[in-house]
């Protein structure tokens, strides 16, 4: 199936996977409600071409719909891009609200990897002030992903080769 869904683009290594329309009448508001195989769908997908790639990137609009949800079921990590605002600075509690909700749910495995800051304006304070308070709450989140990316690789080192 990923071979239907997968279009390669003109540049070595990047390829696409469109959205579509016909997507939207499953992207509904309570995605741990619904049936098992639409929340892992996009997992078995990604678990299919894991080897072809360095890294796949999931764009997911602002909500925690079905599509959004399995995104994170498919997904080792997470990077929020955030606006160094009050109002885009009120989101993160959703979204960590969301993240353990998956983690407990549908992916034990799923780590924040920090925030993106997008619309930064170094001559405005509130700018300056919320991009030190991420940048805190980022390095904790990097930090535990770190530890987990490096004892799983221990633990995969350790098995031994077929």
């Amino acid at each position: 199936m990923p071979e239907q869904i997968i279009h390669r683009t003109e540049i070595p290594g990047i390829d696409l996977v469109p959205d579509s329309r016909h997507a939207m009448k499953y992207n509904n508001a309570e995605p741990w409600a619904a049936a098992r195989d639409l929340q892992i769908g996009l997992r078995d997908v990604v678990e299919a071409v894991r080897d072809r790639y360095d890294m796949v990137l999931i764009d997911c609009p602002p909500n925690l719909h079905l599509c959004s949800w399995a995104a994170l079921v498919a997904s080792d990590f997470l990077i929020v891009p955030l606006q160094p605002e009050d109002y885009g600075a009120q989101g993160i509690i959703d979204v960590q609200e969301s993240v353990a909700l998956v983690t407990e749910l549908a992916n034990p495995g799923l780590s924040l990897l920090g925030y993106l800051i997008t619309m930064f304006n170094a001559r405005k304070s509130i700018h300056i002030r919320k991009l030190a308070d991420l940048q805190k709450k980022g390095r904790t989140s990097r930090q535990e992903a770190r530890k987990r990316r490096i004892a799983k690789l221990e633990t995969s080192q350790m098995e031994p080769c077929g």
